[in-house]
């Protein structure tokens, strides 16, 4: 082997090594952090999305219990455009607005089966920002719920990559 095809693949291999780390992990809370510029208007109302798609259980941690808002509210501050921020501040005021309109009351006060409803709507209405409002938030929920610390270790058997080494290993 050549000299300079050595060190290119041994730099490669030494960056490869260096970031994976950085992306193999599953996300908690804690590594996400807060955004800085916070596009969604009420969290509690964010919160209150995320957990009627993935309610908390009698002895499983629902998709508050596990974080899964504040991965939300990052993932669409830094990772969506300025539109589809926008579009997601107008489907939270639909929401608030029919949730005023039919039960008096703001879409967090609402119960299980009211935000159930609500969102239902959201889903069938003629609008196609409705239609993308409750597509993108239950898609994005459901892949922060999956990909989470607890779910990961907990339902998958995820483990991290040469987290172990079996020497005796029979051939």
């Amino acid at each position: 082997m050549k000299r300079r095809q050595l060190l290119k693949s041994f730099a490669a291999s030494v960056g490869t090594f260096t970031l994976l780390p950085d992306w193999a992990n599953a996300w908690t809370a804690e590594s996400i952090g807060k955004p800085q510029n916070l596009p969604i208007v009420d969290e509690a109302v964010l919160s209150s999305i995320a957990s009627t798609f993935i309610p908390e259980g009698q002895s499983e941690p629902g998709a508050v219990g596990l974080d899964v808002d504040k991965f939300l509210n990052r993932l669409f501050a830094d990772c969506y455009e300025s539109s589809d921020q926008e579009k997601l501040n107008r489907g939270i005021e639909v929401l608030n607005t029919n949730s005023q309109k039919y039960y008096n009351q703001s879409f967090a006060s609402c119960t299980q089966s009211q935000r159930e409803t609500i969102l239902a709507a959201m889903e069938t209405a003629n609008e196609e920002d409705g239609r993308w409002f409750y597509k993108t938030l239950r898609s994005e929920t459901i892949r922060g719920y999956v990909t989470s610390q607890y779910v990961m270790e907990n339902k998958y058997n995820y483990q991290m990559t040469h987290s172990f080494y079996d020497g005796c290993a029979p051939l």
